[in-house]
């Protein structure tokens, strides 16, 4: 005779997340042959003996390699308490707990990350302080000579643009 048992844990279940520790005994066949008693050790992959309940998504730190106003790429680096997957587009360290992407332009989305147990966590990644785009200056023209000038300096960022040291 088969015998099997299971017990599903999701959000229902009374047990918190952590180890848990499993324990099988007192289990024999119908003539009488017991079985030997199990623990997580002996029902576990080989080389792990711990069943943990995981319920949470852990912390995710998200870091900006420039967050002042520049004309480099952003780096961005996506750090993880635990291993996750579903980073498209970045590039993962060894642990997958790590994740960087460069950004050569002003950029918002949304990445979603999943970790062994399956749960799910939204990221938000928001880079907007790329300006690659130089000012230009116009009203007046190379070699020419002026008694009075007022140039006119256009950008497309929302940011100051100097000319001559002087704010425009």
């Amino acid at each position: 005779y088969l015998y099997s048992t299971s017990h599903k844990v999701d959000s229902n279940s009374p047990l918190k997340d952590g180890p848990i520790t499993i324990k099988v005994h007192g289990y024999e066949d119908a003539v009488g042959n017991v079985g030997k008693e199990l623990t997580n050790k002996d029902i576990t992959t080989p080389g792990q003996s711990a069943i943990t309940v995981d319920r949470t998504f852990n912390k995710a730190v998200v870091k900006y390699s420039e967050t002042e106003l520049t004309n480099k790429d952003v780096v961005v680096t996506i750090t993880f308490d635990e291993a996750v997957s579903g980073l498209t587009g970045y590039t993962a360290d060894a642990s997958n707990k790590v994740f960087t992407k460069t950004y050569v332009a002003n950029t918002t989305e949304t990445l979603t990350a999943t970790d062994i147990a399956g749960n799910v966590q939204n990221i938000e990644i928001n880079v907007n302080n790329i300006d690659k785009v130089a000012p230009v200056v116009s009203g007046i023209e190379t070699g020419q000579h002026y008694k009075r000038v007022t140039p006119t300096v256009t950008d497309d960022s929302e940011y100051t643009v100097k000319l001559n040291g002087r704010n425009y």
